[in-house]
């Protein structure tokens, strides 16, 4: 009887200790490098946000990445990764709602994930402005900013202030700022104002192509461009067979009117001079009929007439 309560104590006292174990925690993927580009008035007229995140290199391939978007935004216009030729590729992925925000993890089988959303753009007149928020992320070593200034703008104003700034090909200037890693994990926000008298969209403008990833490797062209020509090449097919069919006719006319030429102009043969030749002549002496060989009238002897 004092064996079973000392070993009820014993399981008691375990039980008890058990939660007390140390518990493994979560891992997360080691982003190295989560740089937020923010591009305003690009190809709406609202903030094109881009989360370009860099894994570690030694990242176990495939994996799973976690990162948070503000859930007002909605579904994420973009989730995509990298493929062995560089092309982002769409990537699955799920979207879990807490509160403010929205987790959107993707399974990712290279190092180089790209997430893209619209968030509304505060303007009033002339006057543009966005906060971006970033409430910190597990595994994020390196945050940093890019901030493309709209074709047109001016007063471009960004807090924290950027450390370069500079124009590329495509004509706009860009934005570069590094933030602290606590701000990484903890949290920041980015603070942006410029103005711009028109409501023109730089896409639309400079002709760029879209960011889009293709779901295909090859695209299907879109035939309504090539609609407006279809009448013209038809037209030029029936000139050109018309003019063929109008060039085989004219050589064969051309053809059967010397084949009757041909005939119309060919010398009396051997034969019908004969027969010309060989009409009745009469002596005309007493006029007896002779023939065509005779020289002289088989009657009276008269040399005759040819």
């Amino acid at each position: 009887m004092h064996r079973v309560k000392r070993w009820l104590v014993l399981l008691t006292l375990f039980g008890l200790s058990a939660p007390a174990l140390p518990v493994r925690a979560q891992t997360y993927p080691s982003i190295t490098e989560l740089q937020v580009a923010l591009w305003p008035e690009y190809d709406r007229p609202s903030m094109l946000v881009i989360y370009r995140v860099h894994l570690d290199p030694a990242t176990e391939l495939p994996t799973n990445v976690s990162l948070p978007i503000p859930a007002s935004v909605g579904e994420p216009g973009a989730v995509a990764m990298t493929d062995p030729t560089g092309d982002l590729v769409y990537a699955q992925y799920t979207r879990q709602v807490n509160g403010e925000w929205a987790t959107i993890s993707a399974q990712v089988e290279s190092l180089d994930l790209q997430i893209e959303y619209y968030s509304p753009l505060t303007m009033d007149g002339q006057l543009r402005r966005f906060t971006f928020v970033w409430p910190g992320a597990d595994g994020v070593k390196d945050l940093s900013y890019e901030v493309q200034g709209p074709i047109g703008s001016d007063q471009v104003t960004l807090v924290p202030p950027p450390q370069s700034q500079a124009a590329r090909q495509d004509g706009l200037t860009y934005y570069i700022g590094k933030l602290s890693p606590d701000a990484a994990l903890s949290g920041t926000q980015i603070e942006l104002s410029y103005v711009k008298a028109s409501s023109d969209l730089s896409a639309e403008l400079l002709s760029l192509p879209p960011t889009r990833p293709e779901s295909t490797q090859g695209s299907t062209p879109d035939l309504r461009q090539y609609l407006p020509w279809i009448p013209l090449i038809f037209g030029i097919i029936l000139l050109a067979a018309g003019g063929v069919w109008y060039i085989r006719l004219s050589r064969a006319a051309g053809a059967t009117t010397g084949r009757q030429r041909h005939r119309t102009s060919r010398p009396s043969s051997p034969q019908e001079v004969g027969e010309i030749d060989a009409s009745p002549v009469f002596c005309h002496n007493c006029g007896t009929r002779s023939t065509a060989s005779d020289r002289f009238c088989r009657t009276c002897g008269v040399r005759l007439r040819q």
